[in-house]
């Protein structure tokens, strides 16, 4: 199993989902078991007077109206739910992981992109702007719609930033290596439902 489907298959949404459709499998088998008859032995003794009695009982329920075939039918149905539950679990669990992965790759190139061309640009030309705007190559109206440009572009440069951060935590918490990246210590038990 490679370690993203090891990843899923930790994840706390999809652990419930699995305990789910074993609890479900389990009343199949209890309502199966159910639906035999179970004999009853008895035995009982006493005295009267000199005599020592003993008695032996036997019951064997007969099931002429109810065979309990719809609780098992009831079971059935029950589990087939908790089963599909846990398959879409799984399903939306591994879309999620993908699509966060998707989106943390493409965010994290364009804001390297950003570091390695556009930043250097953006900062040499607030220092060309301030330098023509003070020679008088430029009025101020124009410094300052530049400027506001220039600072736009900036603010674009940390929401992408943001971006960035946001998408590698919404990948961590996909993947459920959030606690991981944190280095924080295990809670989780290892047990497996089977």
């Amino acid at each position: 199993m490679d370690p993203v489907d090891e990843w899923i298959h930790a994840l706390p949404v999809i652990r419930q989902a699995e305990a789910e459709s074993a609890a479900a499998q389990a009343g199949i088998r209890l309502a199966r078991k159910n639906r035999r008859t179970d004999p009853t032995l008895g035995l009982r003794g006493g005295r009267e007077a000199d005599d020592t009695l003993i008695g032996i009982t036997a019951s064997i329920p007969l099931f002429v109206r109810n065979t309990f075939r719809a609780e098992v039918d009831a079971a059935n149905a029950e589990s087939v739910r908790t089963q599909q539950q846990y398959f879409n679990a799984l399903r939306n669990a591994r879309a999620e992981y993908r699509s966060a992965e998707q989106r943390y790759r493409l965010t994290r190139a364009a804001l390297a992109d950003w570091q390695q061309s556009g930043l250097k640009s953006l900062q040499g030309r607030e220092r060309l702007l301030k330098r023509v705007w003070q020679a008088g190559e430029i009025d101020t109206t124009d410094y300052l719609v530049q400027l506001q440009q220039t600072l736009d572009t900036q603010a674009a440069s940390v929401e992408l930033l943001r971006t960035t951060w946001q998408a590698w935590i919404a990948w961590l918490a996909a993947s459920g290596q959030t606690a991981t990246w944190l280095a924080l210590p295990e809670t989780t038990s290892s047990t497996e439902f089977k």
